[in-house]
């Protein structure tokens, strides 16, 4: 489900050893218990148990609502805000704002985060385990509208936490 160990197979002289690489890329949460055959030449086969379970995201923001008072076209508002990571595992927040352009993320610049090639309202900020960052909301009218209808089609995905 997700999981791989790196090298698939190789040879270790005598004496020798070896690093295996594990890597999960969950797309649930769900427990695990798996066992990986490691064959030994001349030697009985060796079975490694690996075991764990993936964390269901939580991310918390500071602000519960946002509100704009009257903005002016061509002016910007901002909102800031900080996003936290509940978790003890690091997580993906994916933020997309495509269908309103008269919004904008910004966030810290130590943040790990990335905007799509394609659309630079998409993007992703990377959150270690219990990690908080400083964010703003901008909006910046550029017609008028009605601003309840707007806010209630921004969207917020959060991805599955990994462990690390």
């Amino acid at each position: 489900p997700g999981l791989t160990v790196y090298p698939v197979s190789g040879t270790i002289p005598a004496g020798g050893h070896a690093i295996l690489k594990i890597d999960l890329t969950p797309t649930k949460v769900f427990k695990f218990d798996i066992r990986v055959k490691v064959e030994i030449r001349n030697s009985s086969t060796l079975k490694l148990r690996i075991g764990g379970s993936v964390e269901p995201p939580q991310a918390d923001i500071s602000v519960k609502y946002f509100k704009f008072p009257g903005v002016f076209l061509g002016a910007t508002y901002t909102i800031p805000f900080t996003l936290l990571n509940l978790t003890g595992s690091r997580m993906i927040t994916h933020f997309n704002l495509s269908d309103n352009k008269d919004f904008a993320l910004k966030f810290e610049d130590s943040a790990d985060s990335s905007n799509d090639p394609f659309d630079p309202h998409i993007c992703d900020v990377n959150l270690k385990a219990k990690e908080e960052i400083k964010c703003e909301l901008l909006f910046t009218p550029t017609e008028v509208s009605n601003l309840k209808q707007i806010l209630s089609t921004l969207l917020f995905f959060l991805s599955f936490a990994i462990h690390e």
